[in-house]
């Protein structure tokens, strides 16, 4: 069998609304254990992981990729302000921002843009990854551990979104473990 898999466990007791906004939040815990027992806990309730997942998670749009290549823009603003609030927002926006980001240092950026953007990326990529990130990634690997023909759906429609997204590149991956696991 497949031990990374979790099946429904009919003795799980019926997770209520509030469990399932509980168990949610506790996938974007920085604590890997919490966060890997909402995983389990959410897997053994498909039914109702599914509904909460399908709530929470899209596929990356076009606008937000947009998004990033205007707030990247902005990081050579001549208002101080308005640099200083791409910054945040950058940063805000995780590991979408780390391929727009990597590929505006190929474009001969102003000395100001340069060294926002190459402080951006050390944040991004040397810190820890925002919670929002872990949550869908958890989230993703919820989606694989159900491994049911929804949760399946569900990846391919996440992994339809805007290519330069790391949700896109991940419910690609998890999308392709399940195919190669499945009997042919």
């Amino acid at each position: 069998a497949e031990p990374w898999r979790v099946r429904a466990d009919p003795n799980e007791p019926k997770l209520t609304p509030q469990d399932l906004a509980k168990l949610w939040d506790e996938l974007a815990e920085v604590k890997g254990d919490r966060g890997y027992r909402a995983a389990i806990r959410s897997g053994r309730s498909p039914t109702a992981a599914l509904a909460t997942l399908r709530q929470h998670l899209r596929p990356t749009t076009p606008q937000e990729v947009a998004r990033v290549r205007t707030l990247i823009g902005n990081l050579d603003d001549v208002k101080f302000s308005v640099r200083t609030k791409a910054d945040r927002e950058l940063e805000t926006m995780g590991d979408l921002a780390i391929p727009g980001l990597e590929k505006a240092l190929t474009a001969a950026p102003t000395l100001e843009t340069r060294r926002r953007v190459e402080m951006l990326l050390s944040k991004l990529v040397q810190g820890p990854p925002p919670a929002g990130h872990l949550q869908q990634l958890r989230a993703l690997t919820v989606l694989e551990m159900i491994g049911t023909g929804e949760a399946v759906a569900m990846l391919e429609a996440l992994a339809q979104g805007e290519s330069e997204s790391w949700l896109t590149r991940e419910a690609q991956a998890a999308k392709q473990r399940l195919a190669e696991a499945s009997p042919p």
